[in-house]
């Protein structure tokens, strides 16, 4: 079976990382846009790179709402529904993309045989502000084949939004736990508790984007009413400037330690603190979809604490501390108990490694894949 795995500009290799396994299963082949978001080109199965109008305009601010309130989306790809003859299935991603619309296109006109959508938006209705955006969704709706939800709360979305809860499985994705997991528990912990920061404090880490969503502005407040703690912050983004303002301004600079490093280096990042801190903030317009990095820091037995916030509760289950989003005093109360409890450190440790491997093994989630596709090929 020929497979489109169809994502614009955000072709990544922390999502593709759960159907690498089944390459010699079926014909994979990936599209993307001429300079996409991230690195692909190691991903181990063949590209398509077709120009885009999302390969224009970075670095412009609100460049992408431009063109989007003139294209609906501007993730069209050119050329796309032609590459597309012979193929079995086009797998895209979400119901209002353009290059969905296009994959249905091409099904209309026999070039492929189903389409298929992975679905991460968790907020019913969601993108419908922008024109033309609820029609795309609508169409998606009744002419994809399937759905393939990556947690319950998108699923959920999808059926008030009309979706044919028959069409629609509930897959999480996965991650290379080989990278991830290379302690145990106890060996974690015990390189922990030995690791001090320059001021002989204990040390938090954060990684993800810089920007209010994930609640980087909490996390700020609470480390400047823990002065026994430090903050590593992995990451960049659009209010980079404006944390560092904020850090200088309640006078944490020699607390806060800010650095960008690459994929490889994360396992050795996931080391270096006491407690793992994604503190999400849902927005009326988003709210955390997954949250692969709290899968690699449950992976690697740092301990967790993150918020009610999307499809987070899915995903960390039991293995995390979870608080109310956008409540600074709450997050720094349940940091200090984790610090100060060595052993409440070790058992949420040994909870999230053994969740991490009984659910997001990227192979046990590739299985789920094929079989997945085994049965639309049976259909």
């Amino acid at each position: 079976m020929k497979i489109a795995l169809i994502r614009g500009p955000d072709l990544n290799p922390f999502e593709m990382q759960s159907f690498e396994p089944i390459k010699d299963d079926f014909e994979l082949v990936g599209f993307t846009t001429r300079r996409p978001n991230y690195e692909v080109s190691k991903l181990d199965f063949s590209i398509v790179y077709l120009p885009s109008p999302a390969d224009y305009g970075r670095g412009i601010p609100k460049f992408s709402n431009i063109l989007n309130r003139v294209l609906t989306d501007h993730r069209y790809m050119i050329g796309l529904e032609d590459r597309l003859k012979g193929f079995d299935v086009a797998h895209t991603a979400e119901t209002f993309t353009a290059y969905t619309q296009q994959a249905l296109a091409a099904k209309r006109k026999g070039w492929v045989k189903k389409v298929v959508v992975t679905v991460w938006e968790n907020i019913p209705f969601a993108q419908e502000g922008v024109r033309g955006r609820r029609e795309f969704k609508q169409r998606t709706l009744s002419e994809a084949d399937k759905f393939l939800a990556v947690s319950q709360k998108a699923k959920e979305s999808l059926i008030l939004e009309g979706a044919d809860p028959e069409k629609i499985e509930v897959i999480m994705m996965g991650i290379d736990l080989a990278r991830f997991n290379k302690f145990s528990y106890n060996e974690v912990f015990q390189n922990r508790d030995v690791s001090k920061g320059k001021t002989g404090s204990k040390k938090i880490l954060f990684v993800g984007r810089i920007e209010y969503q994930k609640g980087i502005y909490d996390l700020i407040a609470a480390v400047a009413m823990l002065p026994e703690v430090e903050l590593i912050i992995v990451g960049d983004g659009p209010e980079k400037k404006q944390v560092l303002e904020l850090v200088r301004r309640l006078k944490i600079d020699n607390r806060v330690e800010m650095k960008k490093v690459s994929y490889e280096q994360m396992p050795s990042i996931y080391q270096e603190g006491e407690v793992f801190v994604l503190p999400s903030v849902p927005t009326p317009h988003w709210q955390e979809q997954f949250g692969m990095v709290l899968i690699e820091a449950m992976a690697s037995g740092a301990p967790v604490i993150s918020t009610f916030s999307g499809s987070i509760p899915e995903v960390v289950g039991q293995a995390a501390i979870l608080v109310p989003p956008g409540d600074p005093w709450k997050l720094k109360g349940e940091i200090e108990r984790l610090i100060n409890h060595p052993q409440a450190r070790k058992s949420l440790s040994q909870l999230g490694q053994e969740r991490a491997k009984l659910i997001f093994d990227r192979f046990k989630v590739a299985e789920k894949i094929k079989e997945f596709y085994r049965r639309l090929e049976d259909d």
